[in-house]
């Protein structure tokens, strides 16, 4: 088995897992994907971010897309990384949302025995979750076998749930049809979408804003199991108070575990969800080998 450590290997993930850059460490790199507003392309985390995307959103009536980072962008930042690395992780976005992690493996090819890339199966914090607990395990020295099971892991036990403020961004990316947004709206349906096998699948609806902080505790209740070994990530878009309103009822409620940190959703995270989400993933963390 090959030893690996911070000293010598890069982690390396996309925007979309919305951590800040770097998470403070030199040998870390995001490699963006791209909003497109018409003709005009901005990098998520870089260009723009989650903040700037829904000014943007509220004074157009043009929805913006999405797209990954082309083979060539990995490249580079491979090329550059095992400059000063013998060994790259890379970690991305479920492919079943995005061709983001394809691009990757076709640039790692460029550099055989050098970057193993994941398909986490994640997304935002989800994906936020297996990037932190990489690094933890590469800060107190590890191997390839114990990289790849704690992915594995996170991909069969992880959940994340968020609630939307609106349908409205859904509709416009083609998600949903107008006649069920808007039926939504004056209802007042709030969508909770559940990550799953790299999927979103709809879960519960919940009436009126109010009721959803209670709805999101409940789901991570009953997806921590009684598990006292798992990582809580809040994430908002525009909604830090809410998000602060939810940490402490979590931990009203899951006394034993504490909420990991609060992330923003990023640009491209946001083009979906649009302002007004609010959301909470469960994942593992990594334990020593025989423990996991």
């Amino acid at each position: 088995m090959t030893a690996r450590a911070l000293a010598d290997t890069a982690l390396v993930y996309d925007s979309t897992a919305d951590l800040p850059g770097g998470i403070e460490a030199t040998l870390f790199e995001i490699v963006p994907l791209t909003v497109h507003f018409g003709t005009e392309s901005l990098r998520d985390g870089v260009d723009i971010g989650g903040d700037e995307l829904y000014r943007r959103l509220e004074a157009t009536t043009v929805h913006p897309t999405t797209s990954q980072p082309t083979p060539g962008a990995f490249a580079e930042v491979y090329e550059r990384l095992l400059g000063r690395s013998r060994h790259i992780v890379s970690l991305h976005v479920s492919g079943k949302l995005s061709g983001t992690v394809e691009s990757a493996r076709q640039a790692a090819a460029s550099f055989p025995g050098r970057v193993t890339v994941h398909d986490t199966a994640a997304v935002s914090a989800s994906l936020a979750s297996a990037v932190l607990g990489v690094r933890e395990l590469l800060q107190r020295g590890t191997t390839d076998d114990e990289i790849a099971t704690f992915v594995d892991l996170h991909r069969r036990v992880a959940r994340c749930f968020v609630a939307l403020q609106t349908l409205t961004y859904l509709q416009r990316g083609g998600r949903i049809g107008r006649a069920q947004a808007l039926a939504g709206q004056l209802l007042s349906v709030h969508p909770i979408l559940e990550l799953r096998d790299g999927e979103l699948h709809p879960g519960t609806k919940v009436r009126g804003a109010a009721r959803v902080p209670a709805e999101l505790v409940r789901c991570a209740v009953e997806a921590t199991a009684g598990r006292h070994d798992r990582r809580l990530i809040v994430i908002h878009s525009a909604s830090a108070e809410r998000a602060d309103a939810l940490v402490v009822a979590l931990g009203a409620s899951l006394a034993a575990l504490e909420v990991d940190r609060i992330l923003g959703l990023g640009a491209v995270v946001g083009v979906h969800a649009g302002p007004g989400a609010l959301g909470v993933a469960i994942a593992p963390r990594p334990v020593r080998s025989g423990g996991l």
